[in-house]
């Protein structure tokens, strides 16, 4: 008898699968996009497609189409609710990989979509943010090579190219949220753009996503757009950056160094003139490309010379709309408040004394080439 009611109260607790259900029967949301049009909030989702999934593991498949949902409403919740009315599953955010805002949000309604994002415990930190002069739709529905599921997009994976070259830093939705409530720091946001021809499939062209710059957000202020070529002294420097390839292009000149995992930091000096600020730059480097006869102390001085000209670039297109990229603002508040007050009441014009790129080590592929000696 003992042993019956032993097996009848395992089963009352060992029945935590009842309530189980076949992801199948569940709507996986993986990309979220929202943008402002007529005065209401346009909200898509993108689904996972596991069908599509499947034939990714086992081998190329047929084309197999990207299933969206779209809401509008006064309000995001209201839009969330009319996706709710006419969808056939329930949704689950817990695989929410992106989030894609239209211009319009950053421009109108950015502190009201943010608190709904970070507000709404279903919607994961971890997932990335990026915003786009595009309509959101045309990004979502764009195509990863091979038919593979979006899944596995750049902007799903965006660590992954980094390392084969790198562009604007991506942010997570948690760096973002963070960062939106500090007034002096600058937020570049990745600008995502549809390219329809550098991807063919046989002799017709693929609509893919790429990086085309950043929209630039700061003291909850949205300041304007910067193109990949403005911020291209940004994008070879910064701390998040992995690999890139920088050309050296004059007259009887043509150089291509590839430039690795570069550190920039803000020195301090101080002397009797007073205190002054070096924006300092080291970057591990390869020369991989040389046509001229210069040697290898030469080559390295003009190369330093012309990154530290596109670092200069950036910083002015950023002063320009009223952004700092290299935070220079944030870092005297943190570190120098009394001066950070100083400028900010005087001129509110944060700038370095100097920039300074360091090549080292400076290698070449060339293996009768000496590695440069410090």
């Amino acid at each position: 008898m003992r042993k019956i009611l032993f097996i009848l109260f395992l089963c009352t607790i060992l029945s935590g699968c009842l309530e189980s259900k076949e992801i199948q029967s569940i709507a996986y949301a993986i990309s979220m996009g929202i943008d402002f049009k007529e005065e209401q909030f346009e909200l898509t989702l993108q689904f996972l497609d596991f069908s599509n999934v499947a034939k990714s593991e086992q081998g190329k498949g047929g084309e197999v189409p990207l299933w969206l949902a779209v809401g509008r409403g006064r309000s995001i919740d209201d839009a969330v609710s009319e996706i709710y009315r006419t969808i056939q599953l329930p949704v689950n955010y817990e695989h929410l990989y992106n989030i894609v805002l239209g211009k319009a949000i950053l421009e109108e309604k950015a502190s009201e979509t943010l608190d709904m994002l970070t507000e709404n415990f279903l919607i994961p930190y971890s997932a990335w943010v990026y915003s786009t002069n595009q309509p959101v739709q045309e990004i979502l529905t764009s195509k990863v090579i091979f038919n593979y599921p979006f899944l596995y997009s750049r902007l799903t994976q965006p660590e992954d190219m980094q390392e084969q070259l790198s562009s604007v830093p991506s942010l997570f939705l948690q760096q973002f949220m963070l960062e939106y409530e500090e007034p002096t720091k600058t937020i570049v946001l990745p600008s995502i753009n549809i390219e329809d021809n550098a991807i063919k499939e046989d002799l017709t062209g693929v609509s893919v996503p790429f990086f085309e710059g950043a929209h630039i957000i700061k003291d909850k202020q949205y300041k304007g757009y910067l193109s990949i070529n403005d911020l291209k002294g940004f994008i070879l420097t910064n701390n998040e950056s992995k690999r890139s390839l920088f050309d050296v292009k004059e007259e009887d000149v043509f150089l291509t160094v590839e430039l690795n995992n570069p550190t920039f930091k803000i020195k301090q000096t101080s002397s009797a003139g007073g205190t002054s600020y070096t924006l300092a730059v080291t970057i591990p480097s390869v020369l991989r490309e040389n046509s001229t006869e210069l040697t290898m102390d030469e080559v390295k001085r003009k190369v330093e010379k012309a990154i530290e000209g596109e670092v200069s670039s950036s910083i002015i297109k950023g002063q320009e709309i009223g952004a700092d990229v290299f935070q220079f603002e944030d870092f005297l508040f943190r570190r120098n408040h009394t001066e950070w007050l100083s400028i900010k009441e005087a001129s509110n014009n944060f700038e370095f004394e100097t920039i300074e790129v360091t090549l080292k080590p400076f290698n070449s592929v060339n293996k009768t080439n000496y590695k440069f000696q410090k």
